[in-house]
């Protein structure tokens, strides 16, 4: 996700895993790196930079063949079925 800052997001995961732990349970967290998030748009998207690299754009190229190959369907169609299954229903 664009735009989270990683210690603020560690601190709400670490809050949250502590108000829920049950009583008597020790939770620890140990630190292993921190770094800002960096997001990845495949090529032909509406928000695909301009000066995407001509590798990365391959690579993305390449990763559509080999799943539409393997599986016989693209992986943006993958992508937008799990994107359904994660969703929240409407319980109304």
């Amino acid at each position: 996700m664009p735009n989270q800052r990683p210690a603020a997001i560690k601190e709400l995961v670490r809050r949250t895993i502590l108000e829920r732990a049950p009583h008597g349970v020790t939770v620890s967290f140990t630190d292993q790196h921190q770094g800002d998030p960096y997001v990845v748009v495949p090529p032909g998207r509406p928000n695909t930079p301009a000066g995407q690299s001509p590798v990365l754009a391959r690579a993305f190229r390449s990763v559509d063949k080999a799943v539409t190959e393997i599986w016989a369907v693209r992986r943006s169609t993958c992508a937008r079925a799990a994107a359904s299954r994660s969703s929240p229903r409407s319980s109304a």
